[in-house]
């Protein structure tokens, strides 16, 4: 068995592309690890649900990675990112690699090691070493700094096994790997004439677009240094400082060193690390899904799901003004390298499959999401005008600047998978449903970066493009949106994708309603442009009772990845269970097995939706244990050990089976809506931190019933169908328990604004409709002649 060697060098295969891509370019440069056996022996031997623990380590591929949105590394990597710092041109636009300067490994000259064990403590987001020898034992602390966010750590504490032993010998072997070839060096010095730190300037290669990058990225690494060989107890730390910026304001990163540095010169170690775990504790504190009962499985790839995710998305306290935000990339930030694990690219992985449960947790960070899309608008407006179009085209993959950035391999997602635009713009949607955030919709906020338009604009630009972008069908009088690749991304060129359509006509939908609340802050919508949503075409096969997946789609026919049952979920556009069912059996039968994980985890969504709930188990298990590795819970995008590392669009889907499946959280544009089911050998499922118009919701689902409370200055009601209890909450702290069942939560101050309409499919204009009449008529009539003919002539 062979496995890609991600940091040794920076070309790997090409599993990062999608299926799509794998078969077309770039060749590799591939480890060979003898024993193919090597994966499936390793296991995760805590029984904590947050702490994932072994005594031996997998190859580097499946090792555990440290973030804070800002910086993140693969353990034992000599390979840092840093957020928003991206060398290469257009399609090689990639992350660029910072090398690590503090990778030690220990090793120990006069001191026999008896034993090692290796965890990822995801509570406190850091990776541990514990090592046993004979006289002392030693601790190794790797994390990246989540209050000194441009601080990556390395923590070494020795303390005694046996009184009176005296200090420890410590060899530490710094590995910071080749000299980057994405960053041009400008000045390496010592830093501040401190003789134990070193510092280094430079700057990013290439641009990725000189049309919207005036300049390279300038950045600055700075690092302490500990001898090759030190006698001690008690704690070491190594630390390092990255940054990265065209303006090359580098102040608040070296303040934070500067800080850090003087912590350590007072021997504050252990305060530095505390300040860490604190930090960890508020993103927790602030939002969680937790799993209790037997299955400590399914607890642990829940946290372990929220830990990866968490460790590549930036967090900050109230008082901190927002920083801009790059994107939420498949393989997370802690990879990107130049053709692997999707260069750090944003794709709709954010939007559909990650951003949803961001948004229900952490619904400050889901608007950094939001930002990154907003801020990189202005390659999306000539996007459209390249192509004829109007309003705003976003790019199948984006990075620094927002420009397309599909790398050559793959013209067809390049050219044709424009229902990116359409999930930005749901994702935009979902943000307003569960915030009301109208100071977003209106720009009157003051962020440290620019925003090149309001959410108003944002919204109304992306409807004007699907507007201008859908024909008229003059013999059927509808609306067609022809040549495009539908998430199925084996159908790489069809025309009115079901999926595209319906996304397509929720955009204007939306926008018409969002004009309402904005006013003359933008353009009215146009009554042409309603007409194109209500009409676009919509196909659903009343005989064989299924909705095919594009025009000229045979049933039975091999597909990917979800793709029509995405309307049940998370659109929520086919709603009848009949239809539902069919869709899920239908595409359940014809879905490769190859494909990702997230395929599963709607069908189960799906399935528990509509009570199948034996069903709804396989698919849910099927939709992570697969893809899992242990044992630090470090995903594949495919099963069998292939494509993107660490995959956090799968680990995207899967939470949303548990918070929109067992959960049974549904978000419409005027209520939020819980309606909890439990999977096999769980007692309970706790979320805390369930944000929603200013209110963060703890709920508490366990065999018979629901609890909630309700905190923070906002104004709910809440009722529940069964009894017809209803709660009006506008104080501080609410508490309630309820019968475990169906729960509607709604602001008790709704907008005036009439709700999307959310209607496609139907005949645009009088004309084609008398045009359709008329040939129908024709039709009937001729009919009608050749059955009289038939029967008064023939017959005698």
């Amino acid at each position: 068995m062979f496995y890609l060697s991600l940091l040794t060098l920076n070309i790997v295969l090409d599993f990062s592309y999608g299926d799509s891509h794998f078969q077309k370019h770039w060749d590799g440069y591939l480890d060979y690890i003898e024993d193919d056996k090597m994966l499936t022996k390793l296991e995760d031997i805590s029984l904590h649900p947050s702490i994932f623990e072994s005594t031996s380590l997998p190859v580097l591929r499946y090792m555990p990675t440290v973030g804070n949105g800002k910086i993140a590394s693969i353990v034992t990597s000599d390979t840092v990112y840093v957020d928003g710092v991206y060398n290469g041109e257009l399609g090689e636009s990639h992350r660029a690699r910072f090398p690590n300067f503090i990778n030690a490994r220990l090793e120990f000259p006069n001191s026999k090691v008896l034993g090692q064990r290796y965890k990822v403590d995801a509570e406190r987001g850091v990776y541990i070493v514990n090592i046993v020898l004979e006289k002392h034992e030693v601790e190794q602390r790797y994390f990246a700094h989540r209050a000194h966010r441009s601080i990556l750590v390395n923590q070494i504490f020795v303390k005694e096994k046996v009184a009176g032993s005296g200090p420890l010998e410590v060899e530490i072997l710094i590995n910071h790997g080749i000299p980057s070839t994405d960053i041009v060096p400008l000045d390496c010095a010592i830093y501040f004439n401190r003789t134990d730190v070193e510092q280094q300037f430079g700057h990013t290669a290439t641009v990725e677009d000189g049309r919207y990058q005036k300049s390279t990225i300038n950045v600055f690494q700075a690092w302490n240094k500990l001898p090759d060989n030190i006698e001690f107890l008690g704690t070491k730390t190594l630390v390092m400082c990255l940054d990265g910026n065209e303006e090359g304001d580098f102040e608040g990163s070296r303040n934070q060193f500067l800080q850090v540095l003087e912590m350590l010169d007072n021997g504050e170690d252990e305060r530095l690390f505390d300040d860490h775990v604190s930090e960890w504790a508020r993103i927790w504190m602030s939002g969680r899904i937790e799993i209790q009962g037997n299955n400590l499985e399914l607890a642990k790839a829940v946290i372990g799901a929220q830990y990866y995710i968490l460790s590549s998305l930036p967090s900050r306290t109230e008082a901190e003004r927002r920083d801009r935000f790059w994107g939420l990339s498949p393989g997370g930030l802690a990879n990107g390298a130049l053709f692997a694990d999707y260069q750090g690219h944003s794709f709709w992985d954010t939007e559909i499959w990650m951003f949803p449960s961001v948004l229900l947790m952490w619904q400050d960070i889901a608007k950094d999401l939001i930002l990154y899309r907003q801020a990189t608008i202005e390659p999306t407006r000539d996007r459209a005008l390249e192509n004829g179009h109007k309003g705003s085209r976003f790019s199948w993959e984006s990075a620094y600047t927002g420009t397309e950035v599909t790398p050559d391999c793959c013209p067809e997602t390049r050219e044709n998978q424009i229902h990116v635009t359409g999930d930005i713009a749901f994702a935009a949607r979902q943000y307003f449903a569960a915030s009301g955030d109208r100071a977003w919709l209106t720009g009157d906020e003051i962020h440290n970066f620019n925003v090149s338009a309001n959410g108003c604009q944002f919204i109304r630009e992306m409807a004007e493009f699907w507007a201008s972008r859908a024909e008229l069908n003059e013999t059927s009088g509808q609306y067609a949106i022809n040549g495009v690749m539908p998430p199925d991304e084996d159908a790489h060129y069809v025309n009115n994708s079901v999926y595209t359509n319906t996304i397509a006509s929720y955009t204007i939908h939306f926008a018409k309603y969002i004009s309402c609340i904005c006013g003359d802050l933008i353009d009215p919508i146009p009554e042409e442009w309603l007409t194109i949503a209500r009409n676009l075409k919509y196909i659903y096969d009343e005989e064989l009772e299924f909705h095919p997946e594009y025009d000229g789609y045979e049933l039975g026919q091999t597909i990917k990845q979800a793709d029509v049952v995405l309307l049940g979920f998370p659109l929520m556009h086919v709603t009848d269970p009949i239809k539902r069912q069919r869709d899920l059996d239908v595409y359940e039968n014809v879905t490769r097995s190859n494909g990702p994980a997230m395929t599963w985890s709607m069908h189960a969504i799906g399935h528990i939706e509509l009570g199948n709930m034996e069903k709804a188990e396989e698919m849910f298990n099927r939709s992570y244990q697969p893809y899992k590795m242990e044992p630090f819970k470090i995903w594949n995008e495919a099963q069998n050990q292939e494509g993107a590392t660490n995959f956090i669009t799968g680990m995207g889907g899967f939470l949303q089976s548990v918070l929109f499946g067992y959960f049974g959280i549904r978000l419409k544009m005027d209520h939020l809506s819980l309606n909890p089911v439990l999977p096999l050998e769980t007692t309970s499922i706790i979320i805390k931190g369930l944000d929603y118009h200013g209110c963060a919701i703890n709920a508490v689902a366990n065999e018979k019933n629901l609890l909630l409370r309700v905190e923070g200055n906002c104004n709910l009601t809440i009722s529940q169908v069964e009894g017809e209890s209803q709660f009006v909450i506008p104080d501080p702290v609410w508490e309630g328990n309820f019968n475990r069942s169906y729960i509607r939560i709604s602001a008790s101050v709704q907008s005036e604004c009439p709700l999307p309409e959310d209607t496609l499919g139907g005949l645009p204009n009088k004309a084609a409709i008398t045009k359709d009449v008329g040939f129908a008529l024709l039709y009937s009539a001729t009919v009608l002649v050749i059955r009289v003919f038939n029967r008064f002539f023939l017959s005698s």
